[in-house]
């Protein structure tokens, strides 16, 4: 029984290890309606994103029954491991905007925001995503002890009956990463008056000139 447990210690050890998250993400795009505007308008704001995921998968068996060796011996007989990953969620911000619940590797986000007041604001797009990873793990072990009858002779072994393990495991877990931020700068500009107000304007200007001399008069 301790020999069943310890081939059982052994797979874990050897195949249990998940694996690097290898899941690569980027921003593709980010662009705007406008860069620069008046105090007041829209702005129409674009961004695209990409995720690529990856999978493995690897096994083998040894069906030819080793030599005796003196002391423990491990036979692994078969083996094979396999886990792949896909998008769980994406999330994206942006000017007070967010952008999320999609399980995809590839999209794009469209949104708009209003600039009320005169400045340069620097819009930045942030985010993320959330990918699951699913493996599969099956293991067929077997273990012996060989010992030695006759150490000072031809070194006969005698060896015990094999001792048969098998191993099979699911498991699946998330992992998260982010996204290269990006930004644009947009220059807000004050509002020019309309024609009716400008002449309005000028023509109570002209008035004060007008008015002045008879004043000082």
């Amino acid at each position: 029984m301790k020999s069943v447990v310890l081939i059982v210690g052994l797979a874990a050890a050897l195949f249990i290890a998940e694996p690097a998250v290898s899941a690569t993400g980027q921003l593709d795009t980010f662009s705007a309606s406008s860069l620069s505007i008046v105090a007041g308008e829209t702005v129409d704001f674009t961004a695209s994103f990409s995720i690529s995921t990856d999978s493995y998968s690897n096994g083998g068996s040894n069906t030819t029954e080793p030599a005796p060796v003196e002391g423990y011996q491990v036979w692994e007989v078969n083996w094979y491991q396999a886990w792949s990953e896909s998008v769980s969620d994406v999330q994206l911000q942006a000017a007070g905007a967010s952008f999320g619940g999609i399980a995809a590797n590839s999209g794009s986000w469209n949104f708009s925001s209003t600039f009320s007041e005169p400045g340069t604001y620097v819009v930045q797009l942030t985010g993320g995503w959330t990918t699951r990873t699913d493996q599969y793990i099956s293991t067929e072990t077997a273990s012996r002890n060989c010992y030695n009858l006759d150490p000072d002779g031809g070194g006969t072994l005698q060896c015990d009956s094999w001792q048969w393990s098998y191993y099979d495991n699911t498991d699946s877990w998330d992992s998260g990463s982010q996204f290269n931020p990006l930004s644009l700068t947009i220059e807000v500009a004050a509002p020019v008056p309309e024609p009716a107000t400008m002449a309005m304007l000028i023509f109570g200007l002209a008035a004060l000139a007008f008015l002045a001399p008879r004043q000082r008069g």
